[in-house]
C-alpha cells in the first residue's frame, strides 16, 4: 500500500483517482521535495505527464535531451520553460523558490491544456 488515498505535492498532483504510476510518481515527488527540493518536484512531475501522454524519458536520457525530443514531436515551450527552471537549480546554483514553483504549476496547467486538446483531436 502506498499510504493514503491522496498524495499531493505541493498541491501539483492529487493521486486519488489516478492510476498506479501517477501514485508512485507522486510518492517520489514528494520524497524528493523532502531530500532534494523543489526543482526536483518540478522535474518528477513534468517527466510523469509527459510520460502519460507518450513521451517517457529514458533512463539514458538528459533532462534536456527529454525536452529536445519532445519538442521536436510536439510544440510545446512550457517543457522548455518548466526545463530551464530546473536546470537553473540542478547546474547553475540557483535554488528554486515559491515563485518558480508557481510559474512552474501555471506552466503545467497550460501543457495538460495543449496536451489534452491534443489527444482529444486525435482520438
Amino acid at each position: 500500500m502506498l499510504g493514503p488515498s491522496r498524495l499531493s505535492v505541493d498541491g501539483a498532483v492529487a493521486a486519488s483517482g489516478f492510476t498506479v504510476a501517477d501514485r508512485i510518481a507522486a510518492l517520489r515527488a514528494s520524497i524528493a521535495r523532502v531530500i532534494f527540493g523543489k526543482a526536483d518536484v518540478i522535474d518528477l512531475v513534468l517527466a510523469s505527464l509527459l510520460a502519460r501522454r507518450g513521451f517517457p524519458r529514458a533512463m539514458s536520457e538528459t533532462v534536456s535531451e527529454h525536452r529536445h525530443r519532445v519538442e521536436a514531436a510536439r510544440h510545446v515551450p512550457e517543457v522548455g520553460a518548466m526545463v530551464a527552471l530546473v536546470e537553473a537549480a540542478a547546474y547553475g546554483g540557483r535554488h528554486a523558490g515559491e515563485a518558480d514553483v508557481r510559474e512552474a504549476r501555471r506552466h503545467l496547467a497550460t501543457l495538460r491544456f495543449r496536451l489534452k486538446q491534443r489527444s482529444d483531436a486525435v482520438g
